[in-house]
């Protein structure tokens, strides 16, 4: 008969918070709220850098959604996945199950008007 080891703690209370060198902590880079606020940003009223910043931040969750089984765990805490509860299934499921495509529509869009400003700058 095996006995269960009672004097391991969980690794969240072991290990100390994680902070970037001013100390403070760092927010979730990728969490569900932000995802779906991408989404919602109209790429030509954004000035060149915020764009471009808006682009990668696209590029960013586009990967992470593609790949869920490499990304499990960011997108676990950002709150992507809700549990199964039901006896006769196990597992997760995404809580928006449109988001993977409103980020594909949205980084198609903010391409097209990277292009369109290359090419008016071309064009003087």
């Amino acid at each position: 008969m095996r006995q269960q080891c009672t004097y391991l703690i969980p690794v969240e209370e072991a290990l100390p918070p994680k902070k970037n060198e001013g100390g403070i902590m760092k927010s979730k880079y990728f969490t569900l709220r932000k995802a779906q606020d991408a989404t919602r940003i109209i790429p030509r009223h954004l000035p060149d850098d915020k764009l471009q910043k808006h682009l990668v931040k696209l590029l960013d969750y586009n990967r992470y959604l593609s790949h869920t089984y490499a990304y499990m765990d960011i997108l676990a805490d950002g709150g992507y996945f809700e549990r199964v509860i039901d006896p006769s299934a196990t597992g997760v499921f995404p809580k928006d199950i449109w988001l993977h495509h409103n980020i594909n529509y949205s980084l198609d869009e903010t391409l097209k008007e990277i292009q369109t400003r290359r090419g008016n700058e071309i064009n003087r």
